[in-house]
C-alpha cells in the first residue's frame, strides 16, 4: 500500500524512494494497481510465478504462516491468466512512476 504510512510518514517516503530507484533498473517494471480499482485480478491475496532454468513456470502463494507452490499445469495457467488481467488493470510502468513521484512531492 503505497499511500498508507506504516511505521510512520518518513519510513513510507523511504520506502517511495527505494521503489523509485528501483524503477529505474531496465530489468525491473513497477506497475501501480490503483487504489480506486476495487475489484481487481489479485484481490484474493498474492502470488508469484517463477520459471526455473530449464524447468516448467510454477505458482508460489503463501498466506499467514503457510505457502505453498503450485505445479499443476492447469493451475499455473490460471495464475498466469490472473497475472496478465493483473498487468492490465494496474497503471502502465511510467505512470507507476508518475503516480511514486506525485507522493514524493508531498501528497502522501
Amino acid at each position: 500500500m503505497l499511500e498508507r504510512p506504516f511505521g510512520g510518514v518518513e519510513v513510507l517516503r523511504g520506502q517511495l524512494e527505494h521503489i523509485r530507484l528501483v524503477a529505474d533498473n531496465p530489468h525491473v517494471e513497477i506497475q501501480v494497481m490503483p487504489t480506486r480499482v476495487v475489484d481487481h485480478a489479485g484481490a484474493d491475496g498474492p502470488f508469484t510465478l517463477m520459471t526455473p532454468d530449464g524447468g516448467e513456470q510454477v505458482a508460489y502463494v503463501e498466506s499467514q504462516g503457510n505457502g505453498r507452490v503450485i505445479t499443476d499445469r492447469e493451475s499455473v495457467r490460471g495464475f498466469a491468466v490472473r497475472y496478465g488481467i493483473l498487468r492490465a488493470q494496474a497503471l502502465s510502468p511510467a505512470e507507476s512512476v508518475r503516480h511514486i513521484e506525485k507522493l514524493l512531492r508531498g501528497d502522501l
